[in-house]
């Protein structure tokens, strides 16, 4: 998977607050029904950063809310059908 940040536009009157990229290692899961990321990373949206990671099931990965602005970005999804030789 890729994610491509966009950034803001100049007709964005409203800086972007939230919006990152999410890639969880560990979840926890609260008795209130909330989850919250244990362990990973956080990935600021930034124009121009390119983020590359693998996007089964060995790497949950969520957009986080965006409170202000709004988020662009672009994402690709690849798949490969490889073949040992």
């Amino acid at each position: 998977s890729a994610v491509l940040f966009l950034g803001e536009e100049e007709n964005d009157y409203i800086s972007l607050r939230g919006g990152e990229l999410g890639l969880a290692d560990e979840l926890e899961h609260l008795p209130s029904g909330e989850v919250y990321l244990a362990a990973g990373a956080v990935v600021e949206p930034l124009r121009g950063r390119l983020v590359l990671f693998s996007g089964g099931g060995e790497n949950y990965h969520a957009p986080l809310p965006v409170t202000q602005g709004r988020r662009t970005s672009f994402q690709v999804w690849f798949e490969c059908h490889c073949v040992d030789g």
